[in-house]
């Protein structure tokens, strides 16, 4: 095996490993029901991540620790917790809407 060859193998095993770390951990997943955006906040109000969402698009939050979503409209947005299940955030409202994720 040439010396590339080694080089090539030891990138693609970090490569799995670390991929395979954040495939063990938990997220929140966010489901959109219509058009939206979605703006993710840590708890200091650093913007994380600004989301466009059409309806029945899913994505996972890659982001841990207590977070803040604000988004168009909090009835076309469905928050499933780490562990598969609906998280229930209160009110609903067609307009923009504030969300506390602990």
């Amino acid at each position: 095996m040439d010396r590339n060859q080694n080089t090539f193998n030891r990138n693609k095993n970090d490569y799995a490993s670390r991929t395979n770390f954040h495939s063990s951990q938990k997220f929140y997943t966010l489901e959109s029901t219509g058009t939206i955006w979605v703006l993710i906040q840590d708890k200091f109000g650093n913007e994380l991540e600004w989301i466009s969402l059409s309806p029945g698009e899913k994505v996972s939050l890659k982001h841990s620790g207590a977070l803040t979503i604000t988004c168009s409209s909090g009835e076309s947005l469905r928050i499933i917790d780490p562990n598969g299940k609906p998280l229930q955030v209160g009110e609903t409202k067609k307009g923009i809407s504030i969300i506390r994720l602990p």
